[in-house]
């Protein structure tokens, strides 16, 4: 779980994270069309919070990145682990209601496995309930997923970039 700021962006990340998603994609009919931005990250499950609470990694604002920079973690996945996610969020400074992107500045999430496959925050979130590999960043949304299914055992790498810095976001 990375984030940006303490409190409100922390509670929201770990919320996300350790939601129990909602499977959309294969559900029963008449919810065929509730897609992510319908349904959003799934629902909050304090259990998967407490229960995993050893398996979480948070980086918090003491990691403050200037623009283009880059902080990077690595985590170690064992054999048999049914998911990895990784989730990113940032509180922004508030923007212009007549601003067609309401987001001020733009941190970007890559998510490198062991065997070099890339996957980017949200590609493939918007038509599945599982991340795809490549893809492109994400410039649009302060939420950035990566959610893998058996994910390949070994040594991941996490990277946030910052790819737009245009305002303090802190308090």
């Amino acid at each position: 779980v990375f984030k940006r700021r303490p409190h409100m962006s922390t509670a929201k990340a770990m919320l996300i994270n350790t939601a129990n998603q909602y499977d959309w994609v294969s559900g029963p009919l008449p919810n065929r069309d509730i897609d992510r931005f319908k349904q959003g990250w799934g629902f909050p499950s304090v259990k998967n919070l407490y229960d995993l609470r050893s398996k979480m990694m948070i980086i918090n604002e003491t990691c403050i990145l200037p623009q283009f920079g880059l902080l990077g973690a690595s985590v170690k996945v064992y054999a048999g682990e049914p998911v990895l996610k990784v989730t990113l969020v940032w509180t922004d400074p508030p923007g212009t209601t007549s601003a067609s992107l309401h987001r001020i500045n733009d941190l970007n999430l890559k998510v490198t496995s062991p065997s070099r496959l890339t996957y980017r925050g949200n590609w493939g979130l918007t038509s599945g309930i599982w991340s795809t590999s490549g893809g492109a960043a994400d410039t649009l949304n302060t939420v950035e997923n990566v959610f893998l299914q058996n994910p390949e055992p070994g040594l991941w790498t996490v990277e946030v970039k910052a790819l737009d810095i245009n305002k303090d976001g802190h308090i």
